[in-house]
């Protein structure tokens, strides 16, 4: 993820910054797949449409779940009219994020408004740490 993250202001000319809290917890394959391209779609989404100067990534882990949070300081806008249909800028990457939530068991929001930014939320579930030891769990660290 710090890598990814240091890429992203390198190619976009945001500050970018990446926080974790709490014990960093091994994650599933899958569910760090998930948590990885919701991410890149919100960092993409902040490069294309944000003209922030500023991103901020918090992954926060607690014992039976982890929440990461995507901040922007850019321009923001009403969440309740995003395209419903694909538009030719694209247009569906917050339904794309919502659905990879959902699959992987989580949830996802999106609080933004004109002039004051964004905040993209995915809170992911975490198996029982003795699920995570078996199905062979990714160290959070490699995102």
């Amino acid at each position: 993820m710090r890598q990814h993250l240091a890429l992203f202001g390198e190619r976009s000319n945001v500050a970018a910054e990446l926080q974790v809290v709490g014990q960093e917890s091994r994650m599933g394959p899958a569910d760090e797949h998930a948590l990885l391209r919701i991410v890149q779609e919100a960092l993409n989404n902040i490069a294309k449409h944000a003209q922030a100067t500023h991103a901020a990534v918090t992954i926060e882990f607690d014992l039976d779940r982890v929440r990461c949070t995507i901040r922007d300081d850019g321009l923001g806008f009403d969440p309740a009219i995003l395209p419903t249909e694909p538009t030719l800028t694209g247009g569906m990457g917050m339904d794309t994020m919502r659905s990879r939530a959902a699959e992987a068991g989580g949830a996802f929001e999106i609080e933004s408004r004109p002039g004051e930014g964004t905040i993209v939320t995915v809170t992911l579930p975490l198996a029982p740490k003795e699920q995570r030891a078996a199905v062979g769990a990714v160290d959070p660290a490699s995102l």
